[in-house]
């Protein structure tokens, strides 16, 4: 995340992570058994999503760049942590099922053209069935997928950010009304053929666009604000958040999240005098959010590696289990691959750059 100054999204970035990751986790390991008290922690997603579209909006706004070259600027960033989630979680598949033969496990049924086709990070496109093999990566495709749509609405420089928030609600409610599940499934299809994943990842991207122009708008007026006045909006909105991904069934009205979750980015990218901001800004979550990508894309290798050779483990121990190799993981990825990758990427990408 980049932005002029400090502010809370560098700890909201690892909260929304960790959430996302427990989510999973609880799917396999309850933490209160016969109950699952995070069922609806799968919206921290749409943190990412609108926050996406945001930062997007806010690039191309201060540096227009052509098409391809926003392309390869998020392949960059996003493909080598996670190509390695991608190679290293069917090693637990491998291990577990096919006596260590990792070409074994590719060649049974479907994972081969699910591998494939995940390798490049197209599998929502439903090239695969959207059979996912590291299911928690789809929102690093559909987002990959989805920016060339993004992109177009935020050249549109005038009404970009009104067309944004019209095409967004409008991609909202159709998959909402055809689907008729508020958990918007991963595996499905609107109409048919649209797969379910570029519309929620669309949607919520496009939403980040018309943030972004709110955000502009509103900056002079949201940075005069006392801070004491700041703290109550940002309070309201972080409690917002937590409240409807934490103790709360499946249901539509979940989805008011994202009123709050753009509150919240517009009001911390506008200013950092309110508590709530200065408290996520601090310092000392900076290597945090520097791996929460690597955490992200790491959550279903640990997960399913406590799965197949730790089954029988019980609460607490599973969880602090889980977290811990999930930290380990995600600073061997992010110090020994994801930085390598990146730099190697770069240098192949803009040799005429200095990186």
């Amino acid at each position: 995340m980049s932005s002029e100054k400090r502010n809370g999204l560098i700890g909201m970035r690892v909260i929304a992570t960790l959430g996302i990751a427990l989510y999973h986790f609880e799917l396999s390991f309850p933490f209160i058994e016969g109950k699952q008290i995070m069922l609806t922690a799968y919206l921290f997603v749409e943190f990412f999503l609108v926050m996406s579209g945001f930062f997007m909006a806010m690039t191309l706004s201060r540096k227009v760049k052509a098409l391809h070259r926003v392309m390869i600027d998020r392949f960059v960033r996003l493909w080598p942590a996670y190509i390695m989630g991608l190679i290293l979680l069917p090693v637990v598949y491998a291990i577990t099922w096919f006596n260590g033969d990792y070409v074994a496990w590719l060649k049974d049924g479907s994972h081969f053209k699910s591998y494939t086709v995940e390798l490049i990070m197209l599998q929502c496109t439903g090239l695969s069935g959207l059979k996912y093999i590291n299911g928690p990566a789809w929102y690093v495709s559909a987002m990959f997928i989805c920016t060339p749509i993004v992109y177009i609405v935020v050249r549109i420089k005038k009404i970009g950010g009104v067309l944004a928030a019209v095409l967004s609600a409008i991609i909202y409610l159709l998959a909402f009304y055809y689907l008729k599940d508020p958990d918007m499934p991963m595996e499905g299809f609107i109409f048919g053929y649209i797969p379910a994943p570029l519309f929620r990842a669309s949607a919520g991207m496009l939403l980040g666009v018309a943030s972004y122009s709110i955000f502009d708008t509103l900056k002079l007026v949201i940075e005069r604000m006392p801070s004491i006045v700041a703290t109550f909006f940002e309070g309201i909105f972080i409690c917002c958040i937590f409240r409807m991904c934490y103790f709360r069934q499946s249901s539509f009205i979940n989805w008011l999240i994202l009123i709050p979750i753009v509150g919240i980015i517009i009001l911390m990218m506008a200013e950092n005098k309110g508590i709530f901001s200065k408290v996520l800004g601090s310092k000392k979550l900076d290597y945090f959010a520097e791996i929460s990508y690597a955490f992200y894309i790491m959550q279903s290798f640990c997960s399913n590696f406590l799965s197949c050779f730790l089954p029988d483990i019980k609460q607490p121990y599973s969880t602090l289990f889980y977290l811990a190799l999930n930290f380990g993981m995600a600073v061997i990825v992010h110090e020994v691959f994801e930085r390598n990758i990146s730099h190697f990427l770069k240098k192949l990408y803009y040799s005429n750059v200095k990186v």
